[in-house]
């Protein structure tokens, strides 16, 4: 794992501008993914999934947002973006990501821990730690894929999805084990990729 105090040129889903100043918990990270299943998806939301629990052990009371990004209420707190590394047809390890915001200043649509805890529980070394121990617990996790969907699913921000291509709301049923959604819409069912 790479720590960073803060980051210039920190990238987001899509190649958008992450804000990375001091204050948060910047890590890139590498770590072996042995599981059958070898989509960046799952990886990115077992990493969610393990940083969740990590904040509800902390009494921060997370959500999923699909497919990577923690938030608290409506404003996003952590992003992870996930990724595989392979040498030829070879995996070589899954990397990731992972920006949590503690007391450093956040665009309008993010919070940071400092908002919702005492300011001597936002501790740098401490929240490093617990994205380290998540990282580690992701690891851990990455052969049960199957319970770690179940887990999930009862963490998601919301219960619905809108398609921008459909224009339409869909239901979300569940998630699957290659990170994708189960949509359901009336007697219609789709599965959900993220772009």
């Amino acid at each position: 794992a790479f720590l960073a105090g803060k980051q210039s040129f920190g990238k987001g889903q899509r190649g958008r501008v992450w804000h990375s100043p001091f204050g948060g918990v910047w890590i890139s990270a590498a770590f072996p993914w042995q599981a059958s299943n070898q989509n960046p998806g799952i990886i990115g939301l077992v990493v969610a999934f393990s940083l969740a629990e990590r904040l509800e052990k902390q009494h921060v009371d997370v959500r999923i947002k699909w497919p990577n990004d923690l938030l608290l209420g409506e404003k996003k707190i952590v992003g992870i973006l996930p990724g595989l590394v392979h040498r030829g047809n070879s995996l070589r390890h899954a990397r990731v990501g992972i920006g949590l915001n503690v007391f450093n200043q956040v665009p309008k649509e993010g919070i940071s821990l400092k908002k919702i805890l005492p300011l001597y529980e936002c501790n740098l070394l401490h929240w490093t730690s617990e994205v380290l121990l998540a990282l580690d617990r992701t690891i851990e996790l990455s052969d049960k894929t199957d319970w770690v969907c179940n887990q999930i699913q009862k963490r998601l921000w919301k219960k619905e999805l809108y398609d921008e291509n459909s224009r339409m709301t869909w239901q979300i049923d569940g998630v699957n084990i290659d990170g994708t959604l189960q949509l359901s819409r009336g007697k219609e069912s789709k599965i959900f990729r993220s772009l």
